[in-house]
């Protein structure tokens, strides 16, 4: 008893290993600061969590007619890429290599698939934390040299990881790891300076427990408990981390709360109309996105104006997909989602209700960021994410 028990825990320990070091963005330190490598090279981290944790993730490649097909025709996007000479070799290489290990990890996990649910959230749990160590690192840089540079505040990391997280213990009612999710999240709300994290991390949790609530009959006063108990709390806590927030750090406080509160009242910043004409010129030019063009290059510091990509991930998949592929996707995702959902509700099977809520926040990304589809440490969220919701198990749902 006492050796298995020893055996879980140390398997446990290396799940949130595994996601601290290798899927969260203390890896881009580890292989460029300390292993001096010239880019940041997560998958050498995960090389032997591979064979350590052998026996818990269940890595094998199903080489499906689907993922034929997109393996197929990441190759063709690739040789489109070269052949228009839209952005240098080197550059739309550095991009494809996020899409590789989207799809495979979109082979690994489409189908059935041992990795249980528990392990993804601790591999989630650990990327997290791993993102919350830099943000808090950033933080406290930030408040003590009194930094006011703008530029010098935002901490990225695996929004796909926080999703999951989230959505796994709220949707599988793990009260002890729901309190630890909602912290962290609020702890990365106010150390990132990124709102977009603010936005998914709230989809995550009023979608989950959208879930929750709505999947048995007489939950109306549950619903309007939560809500009015959440709203008020609002009210209380809001004037209190503004002033604090405020006080320690300004641009902080500027890049949190008074962007928040210009979008809400229609006054946007600079940053905002700067997205907004990001989407006036994807609307205005459609027809030169028809056809697929290849991969873009997201290389922001060499290749000017590539920085579009990332801040709208939209215009990135349809350039390189061409939009009657990207349309065709969207609606066989949604369709998926939609099948998911129904298996939620008619066999109670909660795996269905987290790839829902997690492809729902995916999607809203699109309109955020594009790190999911870029970084390759959170890639292999997405792709796993992509499989499951396409085609994940549909089966009852059995006790955990």
């Amino acid at each position: 008893m006492l050796k298995s028990n020893l055996i879980e825990f140390k398997d446990r320990l290396l799940l949130l290993t595994c996601g601290f070091i290798v899927f969260s963005p203390l890896s881009s330190i580890i292989t460029m600061q300390f292993l001096h490598l010239p880019l940041a090279l997560p998958e050498l981290l995960f090389i032997p969590f591979i064979y350590l944790l052998r026996h818990r993730l269940d890595l094998r490649i199903k080489l499906t007619k689907p993922a034929i097909y997109l393996f197929c025709l990441l190759l063709l996007l690739l040789i489109i890429g070269f052949l228009l000479q839209n952005f240098r070799a080197s550059s739309i290489l550095s991009t494809s290599r996020g899409y590789l290990y989207m799809l495979l990890s979109f082979a690994v996990f489409s189908g059935k698939n041992k990795t249980s649910m528990h392990d993804i959230m601790l591999i989630c749990l650990g990327s997290v934390v791993g993102w919350c160590v830099l943000s808090i690192e950033q933080f406290n840089l930030i408040t003590r040299l009194a930094i006011d540079e703008d530029n010098s505040l935002s901490v990225s990391g695996n929004m796909v990881a926080l999703v999951l997280l989230v959505s796994i213990a709220i949707i599988n009612k793990n009260n002890k790891v729901i309190i630890l999710a909602i912290f962290l999240g609020l702890v990365l709300s106010l150390t990132t300076g990124l709102r977009r994290q603010i936005i998914v991390f709230f989809l995550a949790v009023v979608i989950s427990y959208f879930f929750i609530l709505t999947s048995r009959k007489g939950n109306g006063l549950k619903i309007f408990l939560i809500i009015g108990t959440f709203g008020l709390s609002l009210v209380i806590i809001y004037p209190i981390v503004d002033n604090y927030i405020n006080d320690i750090s300004p641009i902080l406080h500027q890049r949190i709360f008074s962007k928040s509160e210009q979008f809400l009242t229609g006054d946007l910043s600079e940053a905002d109309k700067i997205r907004r004409d990001f989407i006036n010129q994807f609307l205005n030019n459609l027809d030169k996105y028809i056809l697929p063009q290849g991969f873009v290059s997201k290389r922001t510091m060499e290749d000017v104006g590539t920085g579009i990509y990332m801040d709208f991930p939209v215009l990135e998949l349809a350039y390189t997909l061409g939009l009657i592929i990207l349309v065709t996707f969207v609606f066989f995702y949604f369709k998926n989602i939609l099948k998911h959902c129904k298996n939620y509700y008619r066999n109670h099977k909660t795996e269905s209700a987290v790839w829902a809520t997690t492809a729902i926040v995916l999607f809203a990304l699109l309109f955020l960021e594009g790190s999911n589809l870029n970084y390759s440490y959170i890639t292999p969220f997405t792709g796993m994410v992509l499989g499951k919701i396409s085609f994940g198990d549909m089966g009852k749902s059995v006790a955990t």
